[in-house]
């Protein structure tokens, strides 16, 4: 998908430069939350990140996902990339209390569904979603969050990142 082509590319470039550092650890990979058909996790893993968790309400989508591992990787993705069928909300509620932690976290929502019974809208949900992300997301780590709700524009979209950021603003100190 052309439209996060960019935002891989940002991906991409945090791995390597983690890399960079010496060798990645245990806990250097990345979680990629309402992954589609996985074109992040693709590309953190062939950047070299360790592990990728992928997780999408869409058991079908994680099928394709599959695929695409098989046609980039051939055999490995069982080992590399972990695909889980649950809701993007409830799974980090459930790694926050395991006390779960990943370098890198993708949020790239859908603009609106209706999985499983719940509704999930982006503008409603997506700082909420940051705000547990960065309790998950190692120091030196980083949470690309996206959207392309074309009802959002990007000056608002911006506004609510800006006040998102103050507001965790102590986070950012310990985190730095």
């Amino acid at each position: 998908f052309s439209d996060q082509e960019l935002n891989r590319q940002r991906l991409v470039a945090l791995i390597q430069a983690q890399f960079a550092k010496g060798p990645l650890q245990e806990h250097d990979g990345l979680l990629n939350l309402f992954s589609y058909t996985g074109a992040f996790s693709v590309a953190a893993i062939a950047a070299g990140a360790r592990f990728s968790t992928s997780v999408d309400v869409s058991a079908r989508y994680l099928d394709w996902e599959r695929k695409n591992f098989e046609a980039n990787f051939g055999g490995i993705d069982t080992v590399l990339n972990r695909r889980i069928c649950e809701d993007s909300r409830e799974f980090l509620r459930r790694e926050l209390k395991r006390e779960s932690k990943y370098r890198w976290i993708v949020i790239d929502p859908p603009t609106f569904s209706r999985g499983k019974g719940k509704v999930f809208k982006v503008q409603d949900e997506l700082m909420e979603l940051a705000e547990v992300a960065l309790r998950l997301v190692l120091p030196g780590g980083a949470v690309l969050l996206s959207t392309n709700d074309a009802r959002w524009s990007e000056r608002d979209f911006y506004t609510s990142l800006e006040v998102f950021a103050k507001k965790n603003e102590s986070w950012k100190k310990s985190y730095s």
